[in-house]
């Protein structure tokens, strides 16, 4: 449904915001022992950034209690989604990386916002391997240099 909420969000605000609150209410049912619940906020989150600046430091924060919340280790980068397809003769099984699952993602966009509001949330992570990936993310967002578009290059030639 993040996904979709991405794409509905070139056209149509109010049913991108729509669909993120659905998503929501779904990771909102996955249980609070694993890591699985962070990472389906954090994706509700990402995508948030986009549609709903407002409701991002919300979310962010309800992955942020997620995380702390579960039982197995959360780090913050191991976002993946694993297909499996099987049929009566053969298994086959995929992994893909997804950084909508990750903290840096979010991170960023939050700091481009509020730098020090977003280091003080970081913080909030019990774990030191999210903690470090958020605080730093959030730091190359304000310390990596602005890229220029290749229009305002070609002007400057």
């Amino acid at each position: 449904m993040t996904e979709a909420a991405r794409l509905a969000a070139k056209t149509d605000k109010v049913r991108a915001s729509e669909l993120l609150s659905e998503a929501s209410a779904e990771a909102q049912r996955i249980s609070s022992l694993t890591s699985d619940k962070a990472r389906a906020l954090l994706a509700v989150a990402t995508q948030m950034a986009i549609v709903d600046a407002n409701r991002l430091w919300e979310a962010v924060l309800e992955a942020t209690r997620a995380a702390n919340a579960a039982q197995d280790a959360f780090s913050g980068e191991d976002g993946e989604l694993l297909t499996r397809l099987q049929t009566p003769g053969s298994t086959s099984v995929s992994s893909f990386s997804v950084a909508g699952f990750d903290v840096a993602s979010v991170f960023t966009a939050l700091a481009k916002q509020d730098f020090s509001r977003a280091i003080t949330l970081a913080a909030d992570f019990r774990n030191e391997a999210p903690r470090a990936s958020a605080t730093l993310a959030a730091a190359r967002a304000v310390l990596e240099p602005k890229k220029k578009d290749s229009r305002s290059k070609a002007k400057g030639q």
